[in-house]
Order: structure tokens, then C-alpha cells, then sequence
């Protein structure tokens, strides 16, 4: 797809696809920043989880499972 835009632009890459003009910006601007490594998936899992246990209540509940 990337090869594909670089070529022909966003729009008509966007419809050989069947994506949209957004969609295909976003992976060519990834390429054009990070080469073929910026086309791998990168994760979804969250940078910050502010509603999760503290560590200390979760060695203490270890601690007496352990027991």
C-alpha cells in the first residue's frame, strides 16, 4: 500500500484499498519516518493504568496466599 501511495498518492490508494485517506497518511507517514519497521503493529496495551492495585498490596497479598 505505501509503495502503491508513494506512487499514485492518498485518494487513489485509499480506494484500490478500500480504506480511507486517513488511514493511508498514517502508514505512509510511519514509513517515511521509520522505514519498513515503522509498518509492523505496534501495541495497543495502555502506557498508564491509573485504577491498578499498588505493588505493595500485591507483594502483601502473595505474601499470604504463600502461607
Amino acid at each position: 500500500m505505501v509503495q502503491y501511495a508513494l506512487s499514485h498518492g492518498v485518494k487513489p490508494t485509499a480506494r484500490v484499498f478500500g480504506t480511507s485517506p486517513p488511514v493511508v497518511r498514517k502508514w505512509l507517514e510511519r514509513f517515511k519516518e521509520q522505514g519498513y519497521a515503522g509498518l509492523y503493529d505496534l501495541s495497543r496495551r495502555p502506557h498508564h493504568s491509573p485504577r491498578a492495585t499498588a505493588q505493595n498490596i500485591k507483594d502483601h497479598i502473595v505474601a499470604l496466599r504463600k502461607k
